[in-house]
């Protein structure tokens, strides 16, 4: 249904990128599994953001959070942004979390 509906397609050519990107990113996301596997994330992530309860507690599960580094002369001249008070609030859903 979804590659009928030509949604994929659609969105694939609203995206900034060379032709050949999107044509690489169409023979992607036409292939069954990636299709299965957007869906689930997708039914997974309207269920999140339909909850009315916070998140459970990771408890003792271990949580590690990696992240792209900037580049040198963005680390001298810019403040902490949102990615960090996300880092802060992940390492808080864990018992024995630390940032290093």
């Amino acid at each position: 249904m979804i590659r009928l509906s030509g949604a994929v397609d659609r969105r694939v050519e609203a995206s900034s990128g060379s032709d050949e990107l999107k044509a690489r990113l169409k023979a992607i996301y036409h292939q069954s599994h990636t299709l299965s596997a957007v869906l689930k994330e997708s039914d997974a992530f309207n269920f999140d953001i339909a909850s009315t309860q916070p998140p459970a507690s990771l408890g003792d599960l271990p949580l590690i959070v990696l992240t792209r580094g900037k580049p040198l002369e963005a680390r001298e001249t810019t403040s902490p942004n949102n990615s960090f008070k996300f880092q802060q609030e992940c390492g808080k859903l864990g018992m024995n979390s630390n940032r290093n």
